[in-house]
């Protein structure tokens, strides 16, 4: 390889580094700054909290029981990572 090409090859990878968010820090320096108790204990409180099921926005027009239990069924089939549980067709 040419010094040239050398030189164009390492601008690319600085280039892809700085368009990709690189910022040079060691991964090993993200890692420590990381607290883990604290992380453990906020995902303790969420999971002790129950979540009630988000408000729907069906769209402007007027939609039928029916219609709403299919695209619930929808809904929670991509929720789910797409499995799909029998009870709701």
């Amino acid at each position: 390889m040419t010094r040239a090409m050398r030189q164009l090859w390492d601008e690319r990878e600085r280039f892809l580094k700085f368009e990709r968010g690189w910022d040079g820090k060691e991964v090993e320096d993200e890692i420590e700054d990381l607290d883990l108790e604290n992380i453990a204990a906020e995902k303790l409180k969420t999971e002790g909290t129950k979540t009630s099921k988000p408000e729907v926005d069906y769209g402007p027009r007027r939609v039928s029981d029916e219609v709403k239990a299919r695209l619930d069924a929808i809904e929670e089939f991509y929720v789910s990572g797409g499995v799909w549980h029998t009870a709701q067709c």
